[in-house]
Parts: structure tokens; C-alpha cells; sequence
């Protein structure tokens, strides 16, 4: 065993060091967060799914209380989840006006249902599949495909990230997984972001 110094300093190295979490945008928007917040360390990436069948406008107010906290909000953007690139392009301006520059991304591919993109008390909007979509109804075949055609660029985004799936994805092989996250990161390279 370890003296108990020993402990103690490798505990401090381990909290100083980056470090991240996910909450829901629910917990993130409930009175709860407002006490419990701020004991959130300062500068921690706070992960925020975007939940199926739920309006981005959620993620976009979680992570305006993130960011009032001092933690880096890193919203969840489902590639599948787009009915048209219009849509996506006008909630990532939206996103970058509420939490401002230096904006952090993990984007995935998601299921396969568009969003709900306003509140179920606004007045209801008519949007149109994109029919040179990869997929029925959707802007976006893949994260791949968000990535080279939606509107992320250096400014204002500069960091995405993507889940690599080191336990696998049923019904897929791991050399395609692997493939498909070199294609990811070369893309964003590609575009000036890290």
C-alpha cells in the first residue's frame, strides 16, 4: 500500500488534470444545477447530448449554463438528426451566439430521427426533407457527411470530437470503424479544425 501522502498528491495530480463529464440538458436546466453548478472544477469539458425527438434549443440553454459556470460545454451534434443543412447551419449559428467562441463538438452519427427544433408550445414551422439526402428525410447520411457539407469551420469551431467505439458496433467490422474515424479526423483537419 501506498502511504497515505502519496494518495493525497496523486488524488490533486488527477483533479488538476483536464477531465470531463456528460450531463443530460434536463439536469443541466433543472434548479439543481444552479447549487450544485458551480462545484463543477473550472474549465471541465461537460459533455450535453442531443436526446432523441428533444429541440436542439435545449442543448443550446445547457450549455449556456455551462458555460456561466466556467466548465466548456461540448454539445452533442447527431449528424441524422437534421431534416435539411439549413436547419443545421441556422442551430450552429444559434449555438455559437448563445456560448460564444472557441466552440468544442462531439459529433456523431445519432439514429436515424430528425428533431424536434422548437418548443412544444411555439407555433409549429414546416420543414422539407432535403432530398439530395443521403437518407430519407435527413441532411445527413453520416458524421462524415455533416462534416463535409454542414458549416463547421475554424471560426468558430475549434474542436470536434467523435466517439471511437473501442468496443465495437454491432453488424460492423472494426477495420471499417477504424477507417471511418481516420476519414473523420483527416476531414476536420482538412478544414483547419483540431
Amino acid at each position: 500500500a501506498r502511504p497515505a501522502a502519496a494518495r493525497r498528491s496523486m488524488r490533486d495530480a488527477f483533479w488538476r488534470t483536464a477531465m470531463s463529464v456528460e450531463l443530460m440538458p434536463r439536469a443541466i436546466l433543472s434548479e439543481d444545477f444552479v447549487r450544485l453548478g458551480p462545484l463543477i472544477p473550472m474549465a471541465t469539458r461537460v459533455f450535453i447530448p442531443h436526446l432523441p425527438g428533444q429541440p436542439f434549443e435545449h442543448v443550446i440553454r445547457a450549455a449556456t449554463a455551462v458555460r456561466s459556470v466556467g466548465a466548456r460545454p461540448v454539445p452533442h451534434v447527431a449528424a441524422r438528426r437534421w431534416r435539411t443543412p439549413v436547419e443545421f447551419n441556422l442551430a450552429m449559428k444559434a449555438l455559437q451566439r448563445e456560448i460564444g467562441p472557441a466552440l468544442e463538438l462531439l459529433v456523431v452519427g445519432g439514429n436515424e430521427s430528425p428533431p424536434r427544433l422548437q418548443d412544444p408550445d411555439a407555433e409549429p414551422t414546416a420543414v422539407a426533407a432535403d432530398p439530395s439526402s443521403g437518407a430519407q428525410g435527413m441532411a445527413f447520411a453520416s458524421a462524415l457527411d455533416l462534416i463535409t457539407h454542414g458549416e463547421l469551420s475554424r471560426p468558430p469551431f475549434e474542436t470536434i470530437a467523435f466517439p471511437a467505439h473501442p468496443e465495437g458496433i454491432d453488424g460492423v467490422p472494426l477495420g471499417a470503424l477504424s477507417r471511418a474515424l481516420r476519414d473523420k479526423v483527416a476531414a476536420v483537419s482538412n478544414r483547419g479544425i483540431s
